[in-house]
């Protein structure tokens, strides 16, 4: 899911972009133009770098939850998880 999440975080701005044109060619391509230059890059840039932060937390919240509610090897199994996504 972390790895699908980077995916649809890249697709969705060209999909905007370049997807769903129906006019005249040139139309296309000027509308295409000033979306490019009009989108803030920067922010999604910072979203896809937190993609796999976001993963890594997720898991580790998920494995925490886990080694405190398991026994015995299961909880140490969750334990080693939590740490190491620390």
């Amino acid at each position: 899911m972390g790895s699908l999440l980077g995916k649809i975080i890249v697709l969705i701005p060209f999909f905007s972009i370049f997807a769903g044109r129906n006019t005249y060619a040139l139309a296309s391509m000027i509308g295409q133009g000033w979306q490019v230059s009009q989108t803030d890059w920067v922010t999604f840039s910072d979203a896809l770098a937190a993609a796999p932060e976001i993963t890594r937390v997720k898991i580790q919240t998920f494995a925490e939850k886990e080694w405190f509610l398991s026994s015995g090897n299961d909880a140490l199994f969750w334990r080693c998880v939590a740490n190491a996504t620390k």
